[in-house]
């Protein structure tokens, strides 16, 4: 049961992280304006006036504005550039010589050949 919660759990955050929560609101937004609109119109009427964006009703202008400023906070933010001098140097490696590799792949798989191969045991007369 607590491992299907903390998998629930990740899904949901997933889907917020993404805006996904932007999406589910709309679509909330979208299913109430059709029930509202076919009280007084036909159902394809309704659906139509519905996604038009001519009728906008209070949630899709929350969702509307919601998604705005996420945008706003994701243009505002600062891409931090890494000190690529600090990287450089913090990090270094040294390549092994070429014939220490081959050695060693040389020993690790040509050893078994040099050995004979077994002897099967002698039949039973």
């Amino acid at each position: 049961m607590r491992n299907r919660a903390a998998k629930l759990l990740i899904a949901i955050l997933l889907v917020i992280s993404v805006g996904g929560h932007w999406a589910f609101l709309q679509s909330v937004a979208w299913v109430s304006m059709v029930i509202d609109f076919s009280k007084d119109a036909p159902l394809a009427a309704a659906i139509e006036k519905a996604f038009d964006g001519k009728h906008p009703c209070n949630l899709c202008h929350i969702v509307k504005r919601g998604k705005e400023t996420e945008q706003k906070q994701n243009a505002i933010k600062p891409k931090l550039k890494p000190d690529s001098w600090l990287l450089a140097r913090a990090v270094t490696f040294e390549s092994p010589s070429p014939f220490v590799e081959h050695t060693a792949f040389a020993e690790f798989f040509l050893r078994p050949l040099k050995e004979p191969p077994p002897v099967p045991p002698p039949r039973a007369a």
